[in-house]
């Protein structure tokens, strides 16, 4: 099975995005849309893709935004005491 892929451009300026795995239907057909409508946001996205030292940045990025969000859900006093402090910094 080949993977869905969608086509931004013509030629060398070209950029080919894939379909990323469990994106529904209605996401994905958005996503089309708006990198047709953005060829720009294309060619960025794909330059990202390709430096892994930005991709290991946002990564890392998004886990700590997961685990201090996870935390503040929970309830965590200290945590959210520390936000508060951050917030007033």
């Amino acid at each position: 099975m080949s993977a869905e892929t969608v086509t931004v451009g013509v030629g060398a300026d070209a950029v080919q995005v894939a379909r990323v795995p469990d994106i529904d239907d209605a996401t994905w057909a958005e996503l089309q849309e708006f990198l047709k409508s953005n060829p720009d946001q294309a060619k960025s996205l794909q330059k990202f893709a390709k430096d892994p030292e930005a991709m290991k940045g946002f990564l890392q990025t998004q886990a700590m935004a997961q685990h201090y969000q996870a935390k503040m859900e929970s309830g965590d006093s200290a945590v959210q005491d520390r936000m508060k402090a951050m917030e007033l910094d």
